[in-house]
């Protein structure tokens, strides 16, 4: 299995299940399949229990169309920022925008994103989401080297 643990996907995923205590599918993330690189829990190596116990979201990187026509969902296309409950359900994405990077701040309510350029590498464009409001409020751009 080549997939990041840390991100808790293997390559090739193309759906998730949810199941209950006695392992009944409960729900799935994606209505037909997709492709997800990676899902992100907010903290959950953390040793604060208080922290671990308002965990209300997963996040993940995941492509739904077949962005580049080759005739597939993969790991090719473009993938967006998505969050759902912890149950896999309101999943919403996040942005239209490419997304390089992102991470989870300010106890788990908001996200911050760093945003695709193409091959601009120059000035750093961020926004944070916020996960009650379901809005971005983008900053303003950084260039590291001024």
């Amino acid at each position: 299995m080549e997939g990041d643990l840390l991100n808790l996907i293997p390559d090739n995923t193309v759906n998730l299940l949810f199941l209950d205590k006695d392992f009944n599918i409960t729900g799935k993330i994606l209505d037909k399949g997709g492709s997800i690189l990676n899902m992100f829990i907010p903290n959950r190596l953390s040793d604060d229990e208080n922290l671990i116990s308002q965990i209300n979201n997963l996040s993940f990187f995941i492509a739904k169309e077949d962005t580049n026509n080759d005739g597939w969902i993969n790991r090719k296309d473009q993938h967006y920022v998505y969050v759902s409950d912890l149950d896999g359900k309101n999943l919403t994405r996040v942005t239209d925008r490419k997304v390089k990077q992102y991470q989870w701040i300010n106890n788990n309510k908001e996200i911050l994103l760093t945003f695709d350029n193409g091959d601009e590498t120059e000035t750093l464009e961020y926004g944070i989401y916020n996960i009650e409001t379901k809005k971005i409020k983008e900053t303003k751009s950084l260039n590291p080297r001024e």
